[in-house]
């Protein structure tokens, strides 16, 4: 009679809907698959995060080779399907990376990103960020990456069931058990180390989550004036909640300090004069003071593109150079004397810079911030 009615059991999971399995990802336990409220497996690592191994509970495991086997088919279909669902995003950069025919530079970022789990300090990748050309950088973006200041990450990734599954899968690849989780939808967390991993940036004793790090920095970077000091808008900052010691600390990371002579700043609105002035600090590839410019905003406003995002791109795509050294990131310093060349229109356009211009105004006046060094054909 046992027999039989563990055979029945086996059969009704074997036809049972979606929406009968759970995957088990309570903290502290090992990650698995549950049937309506018990657990019929776990998960074991493998080399690929998103095929992880099935691995029956006992008592299904000693089912006859027949209804073991309808079960553990249902169950990988389910998995898979759920994987799928909940990862799509990655599954395409993971199977971008497989791809012979994706270039292997791209493959260089998509490989190790995909291996993380869709998100990874920008430092990790710089390495292959700087193999990358401009059609590579668009592949990447069309794959949904965001290849932010500080962190490389994949937005739709960071929504909380897509977390809670890389989550869980990472922790299968390990060999550990299911880690805390953020509160679903948290973007700003008191700092705890065991919550979030790369997900989230520590600021002190506050952390952020990475794709509103990547918001904050763009808006620093926009609000950015090359020619002198600024003071960053704290209204982003505020209608986060971060404080003004987290604040402090991102604008660090992002390589910005107080320039002298100004008073720091929270994230509360504060009267100008009171405000924290910021300049760019250190390395050829950032530093932004008073008499420097942002390549693609010298770009942009000296109407070498149509478009700032046309700027960025070329800026982005390794095509031009400062002084003969190769550049890769649209916050390249420029500074009067720089000596640019860049292709443009089927040519090689070499220029030196004459003046940094201080708006995108008509084409005369563009003229005038550059010399042509362009040979003639």
């Amino acid at each position: 009679r046992l027999a039989g009615e563990r055979i029945a059991r086996a059969r009704a999971l074997a036809a049972a809907r979606d929406d009968a399995f759970a995957l088990v990802s309570e903290a502290g336990a090992a990650v698995g698959i549950a049937w309506d409220g018990i657990v019929v497996a776990t998960l074991g690592g493998t080399r690929d995060l998103l095929r992880p191994r099935l691995l029956l509970d006992r008592a299904v495991a000693a089912l006859d080779a027949a209804p073991r086997e309808a079960v553990a088919a249902r169950l990988e279909r389910w998995l898979a399907g759920r994987i799928a669902r909940a990862l799509a995003p990655l599954e395409k950069i993971a199977a971008a990376a497989a791809d012979k025919a994706t270039p292997p530079a791209l493959r260089a970022l998509l490989a190790p990103l995909a291996e993380a789990g869709g998100a990874m300090p920008r430092s990790e990748g710089d390495a292959a960020l700087a193999g990358l050309d401009k059609a590579m950088r668009w592949r990447a973006r069309r794959l949904g990456i965001t290849i932010g200041a500080l962190d490389i990450f994949v937005a739709p990734l960071l929504k909380p069931e897509a977390m809670r599954w890389r989550a869980a899968l990472l922790a299968v690849r390990r060999g550990a058990a299911m880690p805390a989780l953020p509160p679903p939808g948290m973007a700003l967390l008191p700092a705890d180390p065991a919550l979030g991993g790369a997900d989230y940036r520590m600021l002190g004793g506050q952390m952020l989550r990475i794709d509103l790090v990547e918001r904050i920095a763009r808006a620093a970077h926009e609000a950015r004036d090359g020619q002198r000091a600024f003071a960053p808008d704290p209204v982003l900052a505020t209608s986060m909640g971060l404080s003004a010691d987290a604040l402090a600390r991102l604008m660090a990371l992002l390589g910005f300090r107080a320039a002298a002579g100004h008073e720091g700043v929270g994230p509360a609105p504060a009267p100008r004069r009171a405000r924290q002035r910021l300049c760019r600090a250190g390395g050829v590839d950032a530093p932004m003071t008073a008499d420097s410019l942002r390549l693609d905003k010298f770009l942009w406003f000296a109407r070498f593109t149509r478009h700032r995002g046309d700027a960025q791109a070329m800026a982005e795509g390794r095509h031009l150079r400062i002084d003969g050294r190769v550049i890769d990131r649209a916050h390249a310093a420029v500074r009067v004397g720089n000596v640019l060349s860049f292709p443009l229109n089927d040519r090689v356009r070499v220029i030196r810079i004459e003046a940094l211009p201080g708006r995108r105004g008509p084409a005369g006046e563009a003229r005038g911030c550059y010399v042509e060094l362009t040979p003639e054909p």
